[in-house]
């Protein structure tokens, strides 16, 4: 599921590209509030010259590091650079990269490959299309206020609020993955099957949850996934989904 709060048990690095992305006491706020919703919190860095907000920065615990160096793309090397060195000091579950510059692609499909979570958190109007497919997980700079708003409900409501999805449509967008992924003959693990339903469908990358008509909520893939495999609109066999 594309919410924060499905994988507590994470451990969590930022890397924040403060040349690519326009960053304040807020939004740098909220990315801490973000990445703490997903799991302990192990390193935020920031690049480039923030001198505007360096107290609040090293106040709140957030390394600054200055990249004197103006040959082109210095600032991404220095980055690439340190998350391979913390993946091999702190070994972080998940990787948090705050830019839209298209030369972390690389960098995000070697993470991918070992085994690494990445969430791409990016500004309106200024990210590489290509980052944004890379990536495990994506969100606009502008939309982590409204992420991080729980949904208030009384627990008797049974109204799906914008942070969730319903259950019926969320078997569309299941059985739409599933029959695409098999057209190209790639995997139907649930871990494929999430990433592609969250990269093809924008309401369900922004939901908190899933819910049923009758108010049961489902917060973790795996339990939605076991849901409609009782229902019969689905099947798994070897970890695999198929078309029933």
């Amino acid at each position: 599921m594309a919410t924060p709060l499905s994988t507590k048990q994470s451990s969590v690095s930022i890397y924040c590209d403060y040349q690519n992305v326009n960053l304040n006491e807020k939004t740098v706020s909220l990315l801490q509030d973000f990445a703490n919703s997903i799991g302990t919190l192990l390193t935020a860095k920031l690049y480039y010259n923030p001198l505007v907000i360096r107290k609040f920065l090293e106040f709140h615990n957030i390394t600054c590091i200055d990249v004197p160096c103006s040959l082109p793309n210095s600032v991404d090397y220095r980055i690439s650079n340190d998350i391979i060195k913390d993946i091999r000091q702190a070994h972080p579950d998940t990787i948090i990269i705050v830019s839209g510059d298209g030369d972390f692609i690389d960098l995000v499909e070697i993470l991918k490959y070992l085994g690494k979570h990445v969430i791409v958190i990016a500004q309106s109007g200024n990210v590489n299309a290509r980052l944004i497919q890379s990536a495990n997980q994506f969100y606009y700079l502008n939309d982590l206020q409204q992420l991080m708003e729980k949904p208030v409900t009384s627990e008797a409501s049974t109204q799906v609020t914008s942070s969730e999805l319903s259950y019926r449509e969320a078997i569309k967008y299941l059985i739409r993955a599933v029959k695409t992924a098999l057209s190209q003959n790639k995997s139907t693990g649930l871990g494929y099957i999430n990433d592609l339903m969250r990269k093809s469908f924008p309401s369900y990358q922004g939901c908190h949850c899933i819910r049923t008509d009758n108010g049961i909520k489902f917060s973790r893939f795996k339990k939605f996934i076991e849901a409609v495999v009782s229902d019969g609109k689905i099947i798994m066999k070897d970890n695999q989904l198929f078309l029933a």
